[in-house]
Parts: C-alpha cells; sequence; structure tokens
C-alpha cells in the first residue's frame, strides 16, 4: 500500500510552547506572543502587526437581539 501526496497543507494556524512562553502563528508569521506566569494565575500578551480577528464583528443590532433589549 503506498499513499502519494501532490499538496501538502499548511496548517492556517500553529501553536508552539516552551515553558512559560507561547507562540500562535499564522502561516509562519507570528501573531501573538504569550508568557504564563509560574503560578499560572497570569497571562502576558502581545499581538503583532498581523493579527486579524477570527471571529466578525458583533454589530449593534445582533448584540441586542442577543441581550434581548429590543
Amino acid at each position: 500500500m503506498s499513499v502519494d501526496v501532490t499538496v501538502r497543507h499548511q496548517p492556517g494556524l500553529c501553536v508552539f510552547s516552551a515553558g512559560s512562553r507561547l507562540l500562535l502563528s499564522r502561516l509562519s508569521r507570528p501573531v501573538l506572543l504569550a508568557v504564563v506566569d509560574e503560578h499560572l494565575q497570569d497571562v502576558d500578551f502581545w499581538r503583532t502587526d498581523e493579527y486579524r480577528s477570527f471571529v466578525p464583528p458583533l454589530h449593534a443590532d445582533a448584540g441586542r437581539a442577543l441581550a434581548g433589549s429590543r
């Protein structure tokens, strides 16, 4: 049995960790860097200029409908 792979898709997001440090990258470009404190109670993070939200913005009408305040 053999498998012939013609195209290898790179994952869109990758998370790397080393000790208390985290790196989130998108297509090999750093997007978010983070450091977790030694007691695991605090996280400091920095976004790079490559950061783009994965969630579309919530419009006011949708927010009001979700809150039931119409």
